[in-house]
């Protein structure tokens, strides 16, 4: 595992890069070198003091209405309108604590942050998560304090840290400390800390002081996958559906075309395609025009699409490569914390093959039981941890009910 991440000391000026592939350890990485660095997570570091952290328990039926319902429920902590905020929810936690961990930040950092980004190619672009600093150490069992590097982190272990503007430590830090009831913490150090000058509650007990750059801090949560990402919603990185279909080797640009067509009509989401239904409707003629031109504009070009698939030798394959899609991608709208990564169809096995990427193992359960319930067989496996998120396959097939 490896990491090439950003830290900015005030949210405005040029990050600093790094690269760490060992907890602790870091290298810094020359802005003109950033785009050659071979990495399994990128990451932009939004300074704590741009974020607020809270917890939610909000339910809706997709990922979209979820955001505004959390939005709203955290209206009263905001002193700004939720018109003017972003919303990025984090996986649904198990165990004692329920609900999700929910990040706030205004729209004008966000669209600011995006700019930036365009400033690299766009793959690499693509590759950036927007992580806010306070949210790597979400649940870390063990108050501490973080000093230095013009970096202030309060924690009481159980909730996301504070960041505080280190210039103001004296007035908010003794406060924090007894509003949180810390009575002791380990202190982590970097250049420049202003603790030793601040007048701290005498109830307060700090383990002996032990260095570490702000960057080595980082490190370890980052190489662990920790951290919420912002990027989500309307700012949500542009992804191309990778799939693959086998078994018909004379129709397979014909399979790739219902597999389009048949995305287009049912406007998933993992291809972006939200727009009205006339636009749908004119996407579909198109890409049939396109590849039949002596047939002209059809009215139905899904029917038309199953008709040739049909006449095909072995041609009922075609129409139940359709209908296995339909029901796959049916599934997964009813989960409102899988995403889609890739799929592949084998048209000798009638198998489909997905890559999920799943906010938490709940997430992955509900989406099983809803395919056994249906008595459809689905076998998910695979699962591993990437990124924050659980990334799995699964494997839809057999007899459809």
């Amino acid at each position: 595992m490896s990491v090439l991440f950003a830290i900015s000391s005030d949210g405005q000026s040029l990050p600093e890069w790094f690269v760490s592939r060992t907890p602790n350890e870091v290298e810094r990485v020359p802005i003109d070198q950033v785009e050659q660095v071979k990495a399994d997570r990128i990451v932009w570091l939004v300074p704590g003091t741009d974020v607020f952290l809270a917890h939610v328990e909000a339910t809706a039926r997709s990922s979209s209405d979820l955001r505004t319902a959390a939005l709203y429920q955290l209206e009263d902590d905001v002193s700004e309108a939720v018109s003017k905020l972003h919303l990025a929810l984090g996986p649904q936690r198990s165990g004692p604590y329920t609900g999700r961990l929910a990040a706030i930040v205004s729209l004008a950092e966000m669209s600011r942050l995006s700019e930036a980004m365009a400033d690299f190619d766009a793959g690499f672009a693509s590759r950036i998560e927007l992580i806010p600093e306070t949210s790597l150490f979400a649940e870390t069992g063990a108050a501490f304090i973080y000093d230095g590097d013009d970096k202030l982190f309060v924690g009481d272990g159980n909730s996301p840290p504070t960041a505080i503007d280190p210039q103001f430590a004296t007035e908010l830090l003794p406060a924090l400390i007894h509003q949180l009831g810390v009575n002791e913490a380990d202190l982590y150090h970097g250049a420049g800390g202003v603790v030793s000058g601040v007048q701290l509650p005498p109830t307060l007990t700090l383990s002996e002081g032990r260095f570490q750059s702000f960057a080595q801090f980082v490190s370890s949560p980052l190489l662990g996958g920790e951290g919420i990402d912002l990027r989500q919603g309307e700012f949500a990185p542009r992804k191309k559906l990778k799939f693959g279909v086998s078994g018909w080797t004379s129709s397979l640009v014909l399979a790739g075309l219902a597999l389009v067509i048949w995305l287009a009509s049912t406007g998933i989401g993992v291809v972006q395609l939200n727009a009205q239904g006339d636009r749908l409707y004119d996407r579909m003629t198109e890409a049939y025009s396109a590849r039949f031109p002596e047939e002209g504009r059809v009215a139905d070009p899904r029917r038309a699409v199953a008709s040739k698939l049909g006449a095909l030798p072995g041609g009922n394959a075609g129409p139940s490569f359709i209908e296995l899609a339909s029901v796959f991608y049916t599934g997964l709208s009813e989960v409102e914390g899988v995403e889609l990564d890739s799929f592949s169809f084998d048209a000798e096995t009638e198998r489909l093959t997905a890559t999920l990427r799943f906010s938490g193992y709940q997430d992955r359960e509900q989406l099983k039981q809803i395919f056994e319930e249906q008595g459809i067989p689905i076998s998910l496996g695979g699962a591993r941890q990437e990124n924050g998120a659980i990334v799995g396959e699964a494997i839809l097939g057999g007899t459809l009910s």
